[in-house]
């Protein structure tokens, strides 16, 4: 009897995880010629890739009532419904949120205008690796070893940490725009609420009892190959 050989169980993620990887290179190289010609002909670029090649200093806040408000005759929130095509007289439109940009930033205001950006690449390119690495060792060593357990930890501690962590650095870096656009608010102003991405927290939380998982099947596995 012909034994059917066994199906690749990472072959879906590391075929997923290879083309999100090859396009993210393949980004930063376009933006990196684009932005090498044109500073090279022009002396300046009109290309950006999360932030950095711009020279615009905005942020982007919610309009719910927090920390950014409008104010109108309507009422606070409350922005006339203009260009809605068959509004009823009564009918009234709320801006979901605002862009705040700053004329004349500083070298500070510049920089934090970016940490989300950046810190959203650098969490999505920093999963991606991990979670190839994560690929890899369990390749070479087995599923159930402790080399693949350790790294589906690190994955896992990495995804909880960024995403606790993350929110917080954000609103840090949309508070220091909008205390220079706004008079009477503060860089901290809008670290509460963070908005935590709970979804991504519960993502996270489940790496980790993965991990925990391969880490209990690590002695059961070695006594199926001393047997053997």
């Amino acid at each position: 009897m012909t034994r059917v050989p066994l199906r690749d169980p990472l072959a879906p993620v590391d075929a997923v995880v290879t083309v999100l990887l090859s396009l993210f290179a393949f980004l930063m190289a376009l933006f990196l010629v684009v932005a090498g010609v044109g500073l090279a002909t022009h002396g300046s670029t009109n290309v950006s890739f999360a932030g950095i090649g711009s020279d615009s200093t905005c942020t982007v806040v919610d309009n719910d009532g927090g920390t950014v408000s409008s104010y109108s005759s309507s009422g606070t929130g409350i922005r006339p419904a203009e260009g809605i095509v068959g509004r009823n007289r009564d009918a009234q439109a709320r801006t979901a949120s605002w862009e705040v940009c700053l004329t004349d930033p500083t070298r500070w205001e510049q920089v934090a205008a970016r940490v989300e950006p950046v810190g959203t690449v650098l969490f999505v390119l920093g999963s991606l690796l991990l979670i190839r690495r994560v690929i890899r060792i369990a390749r070479r060593a087995g599923l159930f070893t402790a080399p693949t357990a350790s790294r589906t930890r690190q994955l896992g501690w990495f995804l909880l940490v960024a995403t606790v962590v993350g929110p917080f650095l954000a609103a840090a870096g949309r508070g220091v725009v909008l205390a220079g656009a706004v008079h009477g608010l503060h860089w901290y102003d809008e670290l509460t609420p963070p908005h935590l991405p709970y979804a991504l927290v519960v993502v996270a939380l489940g790496v980790l009892t993965f991990s925990r998982i391969l880490r209990t099947a690590v002695p059961l596995q070695e006594e199926v190959d001393a047997t053997i």
